[in-house]
């Protein structure tokens, strides 16, 4: 009987680990990996790299023109009357427990809008809301800062801190005129527990503030809440009439960088 060899296997391609494998060739042209076969990184890297959205910084159109339509539907009077179920409750109370570096999503932003007539019996949401407030929207604007701020319960020397820092929510000189009439209720040495951050606050402070204050005191009437005063005359008043305080805001090192 005859004898024949055995067949010739196809030797099989084993990729060493580590190995990067060509890419598949592709219908629309040259990929990343084919043009850099050994990665823009190295060898063993993937041939990716980061690309910066240019409008990644922008409000999105679409949920700007959604948030409109929402809220229109509820800006009426029912919305002085609306209380949150226990679900909506804890979710309330989620929010306003955290920091204030924490970013809030879109629906928790209109969640804040939606009962804000019921949170502005609580002090500690005064912050949270006023980041829900759409500051481009002339009527929101109206609403929260003529209607809103002066019915809020007052607030701690901490949220008027916040009130005074660089957010977009606190740019508007009657929100910080606000939180210094709540300065003005803390004595000489509350305040000086906090001097060197109302000294650094004085950064934030817009360039017309000190004018239009000063322009207030003379048209206002004789209520204290009218008057809108800026940090800066704030600190300067109060530093005049307590030696101890002026001395501590004349030597603060924020005062002289």
């Amino acid at each position: 009987m005859q004898e024949y060899p055995p067949p010739i296997l196809a030797a099989r391609r084993t990729v060493a680990a580590g190995a990067v494998q060509p890419a598949a060739a592709s219908p629309f042209g040259p990929t990343t990996a084919a043009l850099h076969p050994g990665g823009l990184g190295g060898a063993n890297e993937a041939a990716l790299f980061p690309i910066r959205d240019p409008d990644m910084a922008r409000e999105n159109p679409v949920e700007a023109k959604h948030r409109r339509l929402v809220r229109s539907h509820r800006s009426g009077p029912l919305d002085r009357e609306s209380k949150p179920n226990a679900k909506s409750r804890d979710e309330l109370n989620e929010i306003l427990s955290y920091p204030p570096t924490q970013p809030l999503a879109p629906a928790q932003l209109d969640e804040l809008w939606r009962f804000r007539f019921y949170l502005a019996r609580d002090k500690r949401a005064l912050t949270k809301f006023l980041k829900s407030v759409a500051w481009s929207d002339p009527s929101e604007v109206a609403q929260a800062v003529d209607v809103l701020l002066p019915m809020w319960v007052p607030i701690e020397i901490e949220d008027a801190l916040e009130l005074l820092g660089p957010g977009e929510a606190f740019r508007d000189r009657r929100v910080r005129g606000y939180a210094v009439r709540q300065l003005a209720r803390a004595d000489d040495d509350e305040l000086m527990l906090y001097l060197l951050q109302l000294v650094q606050a004085l950064k934030f402070e817009p360039a017309s503030s000190s004018s239009s204050s000063s322009r207030a005191r003379k048209s206002a009437s004789s209520s204290r809440s009218l008057v809108i005063q800026s940090l800066e005359d704030f600190l300067v008043e109060r530093s005049v009439k307590s030696k101890a305080l002026g001395n501590h805001f004349y030597c603060s090192p924020a005062l002289h960088d």
